[in-house]
């Protein structure tokens, strides 16, 4: 069974992969880097999956880096000051990229966004206040 949810207009992937357009995806059918089985044109547009994108394109860009709060928390205990910085590092890079940072929980099976911080020194805040178990502020 085909999944459709997995299908995507060509549009709509070069979209989620950050990539100038469809035009750049023909490019790609027309150079080869799709197997025969990965596209199909249906009338006047182009569908793919998410499976050949990702292994023609490799990750789709998101604008949002998520980390789940366990592994924040899991950061904080850790005894090792290179262990902390290098997982704040990853953080910062992805905010100075332009990507917003969610913090986020599994809960009952689903995964949810807690927080959304768009820079870093709004993440310190909101680390400074777990840090030190205040509760968290609704600003």
């Amino acid at each position: 069974m085909i999944d459709l949810n997995r299908v995507l207009t060509f549009t709509e992937a070069a979209e989620k992969w950050s990539l100038a357009g469809g035009n750049t995806l023909r490019q790609a059918v027309l150079r080869g880097k799709f197997e025969p089985h990965e596209i199909k044109k249906s009338g006047t547009v182009w569908l793919t999956t998410y499976d050949a994108m990702h292994r023609v394109f490799g990750e789709p860009h998101s604008d949002i880096f998520q980390i789940p709060l366990v592994e924040i928390i899991a950061s904080l205990k850790k005894t090792q000051a290179a262990d902390r910085e290098s997982f704040n590092k990853r953080i910062a890079q992805a905010l100075e990229n332009s990507q917003k940072l969610a913090i986020t929980e599994s809960i009952m099976g689903k995964e949810v966004v807690l927080y959304i911080f768009s820079s870093y020194p709004e993440y310190e805040n909101w680390l400074a206040l777990i840090s030190r178990g205040q509760p968290f502020s609704s600003n």
